[in-house]
Order: C-alpha cells, then structure tokens, then sequence
C-alpha cells in the first residue's frame, strides 16, 4: 500500500500541488490509514483543509485498495 500511495502522489496528486509551490509526502501508513504531511507553498495556504479533504483524501481512497483513512499530521 504505501509503495501505491507513494507513486500515486508523485505522479497525480504532487504535479498539481507543485503549480502552487506545494507538495504531499507520506509520512507513515498503520493498518489501512494513511498519514500525510503538506509542504511547501500549501503548509501556510488557508485552502489546504479543502484541498486535502475534498481532492486528496477521495482520490486516494478511491485509488488504493484497502486504504479507508487519510490523515493530514503536521
């Protein structure tokens, strides 16, 4: 699981949030959630609450099998 979370922030989730100067790492997986830390431009930006919780969290829900939670830790 946490080598598809990986791939998929590279190559989805991160080239969107890099036109921002931002970007998402994986910090840790336990069982079926996953912990995310934002960088970068979208640590201090008052829409990241929203871009977490409405893009990024369906979108690896959606595309990891067995993943049911996603974190964002600071």
């Amino acid at each position: 699981m946490e080598k598809i979370i990986k791939q998929l922030l590279d190559d989805e989730i991160n080239p969107v949030l890099a036109d921002h100067k931002g970007g998402c790492e994986l910090v840790s997986v336990e069982g079926s959630t996953a912990n995310l830390r934002l960088l970068g431009g979208c640590v201090g930006c008052p829409g990241r609450k929203h871009t977490f919780g409405q893009q990024v969290i369906p979108f690896l829900i959606n595309n990891v099998e067995g993943l049911e939670q996603v974190n964002l830790v600071d």
